[in-house]
């Protein structure tokens, strides 16, 4: 899958998992949640990067502000959250 179109799929990808995209740069977006009454809003930044034969990476680092182990279990959630999308989507692309 080329970068180009792995950058669309993110981008749909942010909103199903309860994101919202707050800045976008070449091959990177930035993107945060919600505030719950117990955790931080999570910031989400995804890097795409184009690799050898067509290849893509898709790079997710998830963090949120806070302590303890609500904010972690937080931060985890959403991170496979936002992976579980990113698969459906790719595999419906790609029909895998």
């Amino acid at each position: 899958m080329p970068a180009q179109n792995a950058m669309v799929l993110v981008r749909s990808a942010l909103p199903q998992a309860g994101l919202h995209i707050t800045g976008e740069e070449f091959r990177s977006i930035r993107a945060s949640g919600q505030m719950t009454l117990v955790a931080w809003p999570a910031t989400v930044m995804v890097t795409v990067e184009a690799e050898a034969d067509d290849r893509i990476s898709i790079n997710l680092t998830v963090t949120n502000f806070g302590f303890g182990p609500i904010q972690n279990k937080h931060v985890r959630k959403t991170m496979e959250r936002l992976v579980d999308v990113i698969t459906k989507l790719e595999k419906m692309a790609t029909g895998g």
